[in-house]
């Protein structure tokens, strides 16, 4: 799946800089920027993703609530729950290396993923490393569950309409359709929250409540919309591919 990663972290970086900046803005520069944060993103997959996924299954067996949309939502969030511990830090450096140019300094302030990291530790502590915590919590957590509730829902329409047994696994061409249509409408559905948790983390100085009034008033209500196409764009084929490998490694290893 890194390859996948490599091919979808510009669309992740143009998505961060379309929601700070407030404006396009085309210009030769911005190819430059594309892949920071790149190395530390491809170095946290693999852990984050296992976290991710051995915490879903986990909460899946210990929750006891029956089979359902309920259980699912409610063990999207435990699993992000867990995941996001991770996921913070990573985020905070990942976000201000990608939008750093786009600050009032006359120079970047950080070449690396290391320098940004000893930056925040040095100015902010292990405070900074983990700014937004909740912001990115819910966000996530939200759409995870959201996400798990769309994609059991059109697996089982599939079924219906494709005559498959209840039992039965899926093709991977079916998984994927199912899985990219539940991570666009979930990307969606979250896309304000991204665009103020991007805020909150790159702008150490100010907190939650004053950025959503400001935001609100300068830009309007449209500001929270903002990025939502590159966002669909870098998520859904993430996701789609994510899921579709671990539901075909379950049906390998037949798992239920």
């Amino acid at each position: 799946m890194a390859w996948c990663w490599h091919l979808l972290s510009p669309i992740d970086s143009l998505k961060a800089q379309t929601q700070f900046q407030l404006k396009t803005v085309w210009n030769r520069s911005i190819i430059k920027t594309l892949y920071r944060g790149y190395g530390l993103v491809l170095a946290s997959t693999v852990p984050l993703t296992a976290t991710y996924f051995i915490s879903m299954e986990t909460s899946k067996k210990l929750l006891p609530l029956q089979e359902g949309p309920v259980k699912e939502f409610l063990a999207g969030v435990l699993a992000q729950t867990m995941a996001s511990v991770m996921f913070t830090p990573r985020d905070v450096i990942k976000e201000r290396m990608q939008v750093q140019h786009l600050q009032n300094t006359t120079t970047d302030k950080y070449d690396k993923a290391w320098d940004a990291l000893k930056f925040v530790w040095k100015t902010e502590g292990a405070k900074g490393l983990f700014r937004g915590y909740f912001q990115t919590l819910t966000l996530w957590s939200l759409y995870g569950g959201f996400y798990l509730v769309a994609f059991r829902e059109t697996k089982q329409l599939a079924r219906k309409l494709g005559y498959y047994r209840q039992e039965a696994y899926l093709p991977s061409h079916i998984i994927m359709l199912c899985a990219a249509i539940s991570a666009s409408c979930a990307a969606l559905a979250t896309n304000p929250l991204d665009v103020l948790k991007l805020h909150y983390q790159c702008k150490p100085e100010t907190d939650t409540l004053t950025l959503f009034k400001d935001l609100t008033k300068t830009h309007g209500v449209t500001v929270w919309l903002r990025g939502a196409t590159q966002r669909i764009l870098w998520v859904a084929p993430r996701t789609t591919i994510t899921f579709t490998v671990y539901e075909f490694c379950k049906k390998q290893l037949c798992i239920q």
